[in-house]
Formats: C-alpha cells, structure tokens, sequence
C-alpha cells in the first residue's frame, strides 16, 4: 500500500479561502486543530465545527462524528460529555470559570482524536 509521511497526524485549517494568504493568516491567528489517526487502519477525524466562550464562563463546543469531548483544564477537573448511545453528540458546554487556560480533545468512534489548541481564557472574548 501507499506510504504516508505524517505519521497519521495533520491539521485541519479554517482558512476563508484556499488561497496561500488566507491559510497563513488562518495559521497565525491559531485557526486550526490537530488531528490524529490512532486506529491504523481507519480514516477521518471528528470535526470540531466551532467552540466559543460566553459570559467568560461558559465554554460552547459543536462536534461532528464525535463519540465523547473531553475538556482538559489547569484545574483539577476536567469536563466530559460522552454520546448516550442514541442521540448524536453535536454539541455540549463546560464550566471553565475559573481556569487559566483549557483544550478541547474529541475522539470519533473509530478511535481517531481531533484537539484544539490551548485556549488561555484571559485572552479570549466572550459571544
């Protein structure tokens, strides 16, 4: 079969367009998540479609293909939302007031993982 230099890992960039501009800029202002492929074997990872915080204590997560997201704080608990086994998981919201910074990580039913960048909160504008 084919050989693959990524290891399994890629990015997926909100850029406004494909354009060379665009994704730089997309790059630079952190517009992007990891994913990675940890079931050889299976392809895709769940989609992080948006995440925003409101009130400065409320983080909004929307999903796709997502079987749980966990959100890892600089506090000691961390936020879980898994799928219940009948309704898809497309969006869910965690208390983050309080913490310094957090990240999102969706894992997909096959296994893959997608993961945000650390977010610090100090530095982010509520909706």
């Amino acid at each position: 079969g084919p050989y693959y230099d990524s290891f399994g890992g890629y990015i997926n960039i909100a850029a406004k367009e494909l354009s060379y501009k665009s994704i730089i800029e997309a790059l630079e202002a952190g517009n992007f998540y990891s994913c990675a492929t940890i079931n050889a074997g299976t392809s895709g990872c769940p989609t992080i479609k948006n995440l925003w915080v409101e009130d400065g204590a409320k983080l909004h997560v929307e999903v796709e293909n997502a079987a749980n997201v966990v959100v890892i704080k600089d506090l000691r608990h961390f936020g879980l939302e898994a799928f219940d086994g009948k309704n898809t998981l497309s969006s869910c919201d965690f208390n983050i007031l309080g913490c310094n910074w957090f990240r999102v990580v969706v894992t997909g039913f096959n296994g893959n993982k997608a993961c945000s960048n650390a977010y610090f909160t100090a530095d982010l504008k509520s909706k």
